[in-house]
C-alpha cells in the first residue's frame, strides 16, 4: 500500500516600504535697516527738513491720517524713544541741529 498525501503550500508575499523624511531648516539672520538717528529724510545729516517732517507726521496721524513714513524713517524720527512720532521729537531734533549749527558736542540725551 501506498500512502499519498498532498500537501497545499500556499506562498505568503510581503512587501514592505520604507519612506524616508528629509528634513531641512534654513536660517535666516535679518539685520536692521541703517539709519542716522534724526536722520528722517535719509540725507546724511539732521536739520530742520527732518524736524518739519515729524510734525508733518505727528499732524497727519494726530487728525487720522496714514503715515507717510517708511519703517525705517519712523525709527529715525523717533529720537527720545518712546514709541511716538510727535512734537517732542521734532523739538530734540531742532536742538540737536542747532547744537550741530553752533559747533556744540550734540546729544540726544
Amino acid at each position: 500500500l501506498t500512502d499519498t498525501k498532498t500537501i497545499s503550500v500556499i506562498a505568503i508575499s510581503t512587501t514592505s516600504t520604507t519612506t524616508s523624511t528629509t528634513t531641512s531648516t534654513t536660517t535666516t539672520a535679518t539685520t536692521e535697516p541703517y539709519f542716522i538717528l534724526g536722520d528722517v529724510n535719509a540725507d546724511g545729516s539732521v536739520d530742520s527738513s527732518d524736524a518739519s517732517l515729524v510734525l508733518s507726521e505727528y499732524a497727519a496721524l494726530s487728525t487720522g491720517g496714514q503715515s507717510s513714513l517708511s519703517d525705517k524713517q519712523k525709527k529715525a524720527a523717533d529720537v527720545n524713544k518712546d514709541g511716538f512720532i510727535n512734537s517732542s521729537d521734532s523739538s530734540k531734533i531742532l536742538s540737536y541741529y542747532a547744537e550741530i549749527s553752533t559747533g556744540g558736542k550734540p546729544s540726544w540725551d
